[in-house]
C-alpha cells in the first residue's frame, strides 16, 4: 500500500468529511454509504447484487491480503460505487489469487478510499443510518462544499426491483431462483 498516493475524501450528506487516500477507479463514487463488519469475503460483498449502488464501508482494518479469485465472485461484476477500507494489502499472499483488489478496482472502474478511521465511521452509519455519500479525489475545499451542497440537496430515493426471471443480469442461475422463491413465498398471495 503506497501511503503517499492521491488524496481522496468521502463526504457525507450530513456534512462529514473523511480524509484518506485514493487506490482503484481514479473517479468520483457516488452512493448510499453502508457499513458491513464482515471479516472475510470482500470478492462476495463486492459482486453481491444486493449492493447495487451503495458504498461499502469495511468496517475490519485490513483487507486484500488473499487477494481476488473470479471463482469467489457473486456475480459477473461489481455492483457497489465505492469502496471504504481502513487499509489493503498490494501484496497478496495466496496460490490462488489472480489480481489484487486495487486491480479489481481499477478494471471495473469502482473508485476506493483508505486510510479512513472506519470504525468511527459504522458508528456514525449505525448511529444516524445510510447516508448519501461521494468518494471524491476533488479535496479543495470550494469543490467539497459544493459537493456536499448536492449530497444533501438530493431527496433520497428508494426504487424497488422486482425479482423476476431475467430482470438482474448476469447473476448465477441458482441465486437468483433462490432469491425468487424467498421473495414470493413472502409476498401476499397471487403477487408473482
Amino acid at each position: 500500500m503506497e501511503e503517499h498516493g492521491k488524496r481522496a475524501v468521502l463526504l457525507l450528506a450530513d456534512g462529514t468529511q473523511l480524509e484518506g487516500w485514493s487506490f482503484g477507479a481514479q473517479t468520483d463514487g457516488v452512493g448510499e454509504a453502508v457499513f458491513t463488519t464482515d471479516m472475510v469475503g470482500y470478492v462476495e460483498t463486492l459482486t453481491d447484487p444486493g449492493y447495487y449502488g451503495q458504498i461499502i464501508v469495511q468496517t475490519f482494518p485490513s483487507l486484500g491480503n488473499y487477494g481476488v479469485m473470479m471463482e469467489d465472485f457473486e456475480s459477473s461484476r461489481i455492483w457497489a460505487r465505492g469502496y471504504v477500507v481502513r487499509e489493503w494489502c498490494d501484496e497478496p499472499s495466496n496460490f490462488r489469487c489472480e489480481k489484487t483488489l486495487d486491480q479489481l478496482l481499477k478494471e471495473q472502474g469502482i473508485p476506493g478510499i483508505y486510510g479512513v478511521d472506519t470504525r468511527h465511521l459504522t458508528k456514525l452509519l449505525r448511529k444516524g443510518g445510510t447516508l448519501r455519500g461521494i468518494i471524491t479525489t476533488r479535496t479543495a475545499p470550494e469543490e467539497r462544499e459544493a459537493l456536499l451542497r448536492q449530497l444533501s440537496s438530493r431527496r433520497r430515493r428508494t426504487r424497488w426491483l422486482p425479482l423476476r426471471p431475467g430482470r438482474l443480469p448476469n447473476i448465477p442461475a441458482g441465486w437468483q431462483a433462490a432469491t425468487r422463491w424467498h421473495c414470493w413465498t413472502w409476498g401476499p398471495a397471487g403477487a408473482r
